[in-house]
């Protein structure tokens, strides 16, 4: 039986799809060089990962999805000069950003806090002075006893908060299943500004466990409130979004892939192999340094189930930022 004779178009169509096969598994080859350490995310939290790994002489790849490292730092321009557009704030008691700060040759600045505050609550606008506004002396004793037992309770914890013996029953409630507790409703009130303020989140978001293991690596609810020798005493000299880029510098742009959202993380027995829109990369270990919410819409293999339901009720916090200039100080 004889073959009938194969057109020379479809020959041709046949020789360039075998090209191209043969191109996309030798890019495919190139994209698999196995890393020691795959890291997901780009903000401060895995290029830090991905700083110490280097500097320790391992191999990394950083994966993130955006177009710029930094996460939630980023730059904003206004009348052609930089600030920060995400987070800015930097203080004593932070001591590994300070550390990273001078290592980086940074330079921060004292935080302008002199004058008053304002605070809005029960449509009410006031103004004050210091951490804590002026309430009448019931509400300003039951929020000072009620600082006070948050401090004490956020010390005692564990260090490994899991460990505790009352971890399971203070995550099964929220930071206001606490405060509902808190006797006036002045006091309630000015502790839920507090945390909008810390969290930028609701308190019934809050598990009561996060919040004090939270409050007990800042040293006091006070710490992460104030500004003087508190969370908010200094900035960075032209902006806090020059760690990330500074840090990637030194992790080298080779070994930052920028706009890549991972689509699926496998891992077997002696690798794990993490997918992207626009390729895969091995590695013998994988870091994921993302907001536990973000973790949901990646595919793992094997799935840690119990991980992402409990991810998927951590939503992220929000908060609106507003960059005013004025033509002279004030």
């Amino acid at each position: 039986m004889n073959a009938k004779p194969v057109e020379k178009s479809v020959l041709r169509k046949n020789m360039i799809y075998a090209y191209n096969l043969m191109f996309q598994n030798w890019l495919q080859g190139e994209k698999m060089e196995e890393k020691d350490v795959i890291i997901i995310g780009a903000g401060l939290a895995g290029l830090t990962a991905a700083y110490e790994l280097k500097k320790a002489g391992r191999s990394v790849q950083v994966v993130e999805a955006r177009d710029r490292v930094g996460g939630r730092t980023m730059e904003g321009k206004l009348l052609d000069r930089s600030f920060d557009l995400g987070g800015q704030w930097v203080g004593p008691t932070q001591t590994r950003i300070m550390t990273m700060i001078k290592e980086l040759d940074l330079s921060t600045f004292p935080q302008h806090s002199d004058g008053y505050q304002l605070v809005e609550m029960h449509g009410k606008l006031s103004k004050y002075k210091g951490v804590i506004p002026k309430l009448p002396i019931l509400a300003l004793l039951s929020a000072d006893r009620a600082i006070k037992k948050i401090n004490r309770l956020a010390q005692s914890l564990a260090q490994e908060p899991w460990n505790d013996k009352r971890a399971e029953a203070l995550d099964t409630i929220t930071a206001e299943h606490w405060i509902q507790g808190v006797p006036t409703k002045i006091a309630r009130e000015m502790i839920r500004i507090a945390i909008r303020a810390i969290f930028s989140g609701e308190s019934s978001e809050i598990s009561f466990l996060y919040f004090l293991n939270y409050i007990q690596g800042a040293g006091s609810f006070e710490l992460l409130a104030d500004v003087e020798g508190a969370a908010q005493q200094d900035r960075i000299l032209g902006g806090a979004f020059q760690i990330a880029r500074k840090m990637a510098d030194r992790i080298g742009t080779e070994n930052i892939s920028l706009s890549s959202p991972v689509r699926s993380i496998e891992q077997s027995g002696s690798e794990v192999l993490v997918r992207t829109h626009g390729g895969e990369f091995r590695g013998k270990f994988c870091i994921v340094a993302l907001s536990p919410n973000l973790t949901t819409s990646i595919h793992f293999s094997p799935a840690p189930l119990e991980r992402l339901s409990l991810a998927r009720r951590m939503p992220m916090g929000s908060v609106t930022k507003a960059i005013v200039a004025y033509d002279a100080p004030f």
